[in-house]
């Protein structure tokens, strides 16, 4: 078996492949390039996973982190358990992580800071408690970013607003409390969804408002 299989196959065993909806079929002679969901390089480097909606379940393997050609991975709409690996921040050319509506509980790993091209990244509907990190201002290409719908605690980081690239904030339906950065009011291209009852900023008078800097 190929490195590339060893780890799908990880990730198979991990997230209760037997009753995956759409299955992997390690014991024939299909190559991973062709199973469901996967998509491959000319060089049968694993370049995506998509297994959006397909009955995964049980816990993320820490294996994911060696698919050092990913640059996306949507594991949406499923039943993953479990927190966040670190080993996730070992994927430099990842550009798209969904993980939302699952059950994934833990914070997110300071690693994730790492990801220097992630540009969308979705966590919302979920369990995932802790903070919001400061790390994720080093995500310098973040375009969207979707935490709503968690059990997310504390304020929001001033970092936030070195995300220059951002456009779309999404952070209600958590317990963030305190005042919305100026960092990140002066992100005049970023729309901002937040609990009006729990945060304030005098540079946003409603949620789904374009922001303008703060007075």
């Amino acid at each position: 078996m190929s490195p590339s299989s060893r780890i799908l196959k990880a990730l198979y065993d991990s997230t209760d492949g037997p009753n995956r909806f759409r299955r992997w079929d390690f014991s024939s002679e299909l190559s991973y390039c062709d199973f469901y969901g996967v998509t491959c390089d000319n060089l049968d480097q694993i370049t995506r996973i998509d297994l959006y909606n397909n009955g995964l379940q049980r816990t993320l393997p820490s294996e994911i982190g060696i698919l050092l050609s990913l640059s996306y991975l949507h594991l949406a709409s499923n039943s993953i358990t479990g927190t966040i690996q670190s080993e996730i921040g070992m994927l430099s050319l990842l550009t798209r992580l969904e993980l939302f509506a699952n059950s994934i509980t833990g914070t997110i790993p300071s690693e994730i800071g790492m990801l220097s091209s992630l540009g969308y990244l979705r966590l919302n509907n979920s369990s995932i408690t802790g903070t919001i990190l400061s790390e994720i201002g080093m995500l310098s290409s973040l375009t969207f970013l979707d935490l709503r719908s968690n059990s997310i605690t504390g304020m929001i980081p001033s970092e936030i607003g070195m995300l220059s690239s951002l456009t779309w904030l999404t952070l209600d339906n958590n317990s963030i409390n305190g005042t919305i950065p100026s960092e990140l009011c002066a992100l005049n291209n970023t729309y901002i969804v937040y609990d009006e009852d729990e945060i304030s900023c005098t540079c946003i008078d409603s949620i789904y408002r374009q922001g303008t800097t703060c007075n």
